[in-house]
């Protein structure tokens, strides 16, 4: 209400959020600004209510809603206006959707997004994401699942004015992470007997099974009776249609087909911080695979590097042509996995996740990545020429593959990204850019293997006689004169290829204090010796050396002279500039 006058057009401002929250918000509300607005719930029994809080000349109200409000919503917002402007119903001045990431689920959820839908002369979206381009929890296939909504521009959503990630948050104390906990039995009075197991491990003590329905009802109220017995009333579950807890240490998931977005509505309550918490946990049989699958679908949802760890571990699992084991999953993955769990649920739960979310082209491209290791010679002849289909790898034609990645590149269905990443590999759309092929994947050999990007102009393969000089030489030349294309100068940083004199000439200010100095030259040289790593991997590597100096972890006296620097090499190291 900043700006708002007595004098001025009445303020109707309206906060959407997820059901478990709703209650919470009502308290809240009421507590801020209860003397100086008119808090209205939305609610089918208080319709008369609702509608007079939505018209013009209405004492300022904020309105709080749950996402599955939205039709009443608007037909409240229809009713308040004359009949004559029924067809165009009088806007609200401000709409808030929190937890806003949910819209991106479709349905329902997303019809406060359009005036077409809802009325309202300025939005705010407060999501744990950025809400443009894929839809998050769609996960890495666009059109991979018909019910999943298309991207999105960025003007759809407005400009983002703060991001706060959600390392970030967990490192500033600000939530708890998140952790995935496959149970292991089915019936009430095994998973009780788990439960309690957990409860002494873990410290949880408040349950909740979601999401909310009759069975969830029926499973709560027998979890709770068997568990209050073996925990002495220390552990407890409900079911959620009373009173909602401000926050949660586990929810459950019964549901057969369990909605994704209806577990994710609870992570707010769920990774919320108190005393001696570390962990929200998501509890799911691990023979049901709906619901390990919820589970995972929702963890995308919330955030991001969810769908980045599925994305891994699909490339692995085409690398290693089997399910993956304890060892060979992605360290991102198994974070988010409780540590306690038997490995065997864990690599069932990782191997559902990928099968059923992750995208089968990340598969097939582990492969060709694979292949392109181990049987250098052969797959640069076949991937710089036409391909032939029976031309195989471990029994899978990679041939036809590569085939039919060209001929979704030339009719413009392979998406920028897959591309790219074809590109950086050395396929190419055409038999004409075979020279640059050849020459970009000799060059991302010549890299990993000497450990440097200075290829001296006089330097060949030994191997197969291939003059990487020249075309280095070539490649610069195009760039100077301009008629280096975008793809092919973005194929050469890929591949790590600096278009400046010399990468050994950046130097770096240190600190003045001796011992500081000594910690960020160590520093300099573990950046220097891994700077031509994949770029996931430097990524990894920069992100542990923050966390580990970050002066609200480390208790090194050096630590912000230590982040100072860290900042200052941040562009060369990641960015190669």
């Amino acid at each position: 209400r900043a700006g708002w006058k007595q004098d001025e057009l009445r303020f109707r401002a309206m906060v959407v959020l997820p059901r478990p929250l709703l209650e919470l918000a009502e308290r809240m509300y009421e507590e801020q600004v209860g003397d100086k607005m008119r808090v209205v719930v939305c609610n089918m029994n208080r319709r008369k209510e609702l509608v007079d809080a939505f018209r013009r000349d209405s004492e300022p109200v904020v309105i709080l809603a749950k996402y599955e409000d939205m039709t009443m919503l608007s037909l409240a917002q229809i009713q308040a206006s004359p009949d004559e402007e029924r067809k165009n119903p009088d806007p609200i001045e401000l709409l808030v959707m929190e937890s806003a990431q949910i819209v991106r689920a479709g349905g329902y959820r997303a019809d406060g997004v359009a005036d077409l839908s809802f009325g309202a002369s300025r939005r705010l979206y407060i999501a744990s994401r950025r809400l443009s381009g894929k839809a998050p929890g769609a996960l890495l296939g666009p059109g991979q699942d018909p019910l999943y909504p298309v991207e999105e521009r960025e003007h759809k959503f407005g400009q983002e004015v703060f991001r706060l990630t959600h390392e970030k948050a967990n490192v500033e104390g600000l939530k708890v992470p998140l952790q995935m906990v496959s149970m292991q039995s089915a019936n009430a009075t095994t998973v009780a007997l788990e439960l309690a197991a957990l409860h002494k491990e873990t410290g949880l003590r408040s349950i909740q099974v979601v999401p909310v329905s009759k069975l969830a009802r029926k499973v709560a109220e027998a979890l709770d009776l068997l568990l209050r017995k073996l925990t002495n009333g220390a552990c407890t579950v409900t079911w959620g249609g009373g009173s909602e807890a401000a926050d949660l240490d586990a929810i459950l998931i019964v549901s057969q087909n369990p909605d994704y977005a209806k577990v994710a509505e609870e992570f707010p309550r769920l990774s919320r911080i108190k005393p001696g918490k570390k962990y929200g946990y998501i509890l799911a049989i691990a023979q049901a695979r709906k619901q390990i699958v919820s589970a995972w679908r929702a963890l995308a949802i919330e955030d991001g590097a969810v769908e980045d760890a599925i994305q891994t571990g699909a490339l692995e699992w085409g690398k290693k042509d089997h399910r993956l084991k304890w060892e060979e999953i992605p360290k991102t993955m198994r974070q988010l996995v409780w540590e306690g769990s038997q490995r065997d649920k864990v690599e069932l739960a990782v191997a559902r996740g990928i099968e059923d979310l992750g995208d089968p082209w990340d598969v097939w491209f582990g492969r060709l990545e694979e292949w392109i290791e181990h049987n250098h010679r052969e797959s640069i002849r076949i991937i710089t020429k036409q391909p032939q289909k029976q031309d195989r790898y471990c029994g899978h034609a990679i041939g036809e593959w590569i085939i039919i990645q060209r001929r979704a590149w030339t009719t413009g269905q392979l998406s920028p990204e897959k591309v790219q990443r074809l590109l950086a590999m050395g396929i190419v759309e055409d038999k004409h850019a075979e020279d640059f092929a050849r020459g970009l994947v000799e060059l991302r050999r010549f890299v990993r293997e000497k450990k440097t990007n200075e290829v001296p102009f006089t330097y060949y393969n030994p191997d197969n006689g291939y003059q990487l000089g020249s075309f280095v030489v070539a490649q610069k030349k195009k760039q100077l004169r301009g008629k280096l294309s975008k793809e092919h100068y973005k194929a050469l940083q890929e591949a790590f290829l600096s278009f400046r004199q010399t990468v050994s000439a950046v130097f770096f200010k240190h600190p003045e204090d001796p011992e500081a100095a000594e910690l960020t030259r160590s520093i300099e040289a573990l950046l220097r010796s891994t700077r031509y790593a994949l770029q996931a991997e430097r990524r990894r590597q920069f992100r542990k050396l923050v966390l580990t100096h970050h002066p609200d972890i480390s208790k090194d006296p050096n630590a912000d002279a230590t982040m100072r620097f860290l900042g200052s090499v941040k562009a060369w190291y990641l960015d190669g500039s």
